[in-house]
């Protein structure tokens, strides 16, 4: 392994990175939210950990301010939630051929927030406008449980796969480890 080595790669097109803090990974890809220099229109990137290529997504509304959006991974998807004027929540996927498609709307009780992300339940994970109290909006029985917890939570994300080796003996770990881990 060579340390403190990179590569460079070639980008066809200039952009800058508008939210770069923990973009969400879905099926090998990374995405972040841009702003391109020339015409002046925002969208998405994708970069494929796999090719090592960077990949122009299309949002709804390129001219839209970006806090209205946020992306997070749906059931081994992209999902793109839009806060509408109204304050109700439009939740789309993105399909194989990068297009959106609308899966629900969230009639936005008084109280909510926005959604930060989603449990491999399909329960969407959302936050409340005071105090940040997470909650669950179940979208097949279109129902809202409370959870108590408040947290300022920026997103939810989901593991698939452990970061730690588990087969330490009598499953004791080291301290270093666990802090590193898990703070």
């Amino acid at each position: 392994m060579i340390y403190n080595s990179w590569k460079e790669i070639e980008v066809e097109f200039k952009f800058r990175v508008l939210r770069s803090f923990c973009p969400p990974v879905v099926k090998g890809l990374f995405y972040w939210f841009i702003d391109f220099l020339h015409p002046r229109n925002r969208a998405l990137v994708s970069f494929d950990v796999h090719n090592e290529k960077f990949c122009k997504i299309s949002l709804p509304d390129g001219n839209k301010p970006l806090k209205s959006y946020n992306i997070f991974e749906f059931k081994q998807s992209l999902a793109l939630t839009e806060i509408l004027r109204n304050g109700d929540i439009n939740i789309r996927i993105l399909d194989d051929d990068r297009r959106w498609i609308e899966k629900f709307t969230i009639t936005k009780p008084s109280v909510m927030k926005d959604i930060v992300g989603c449990l491999k339940t399909g329960e969407f994970v959302g936050q409340t406008i005071i105090g940040g109290e997470l909650f669950l909006y179940d979208s097949v029985n279109d129902v809202v449980k409370y959870s108590q917890l408040r947290l300022y939570a920026l997103r939810i994300y989901n593991y698939s796969e452990s970061l730690l080796n588990l087969n330490y003996p009598n499953g004791i770990f080291p301290k270093k480890l666990l802090r590193y881990a898990f703070l």
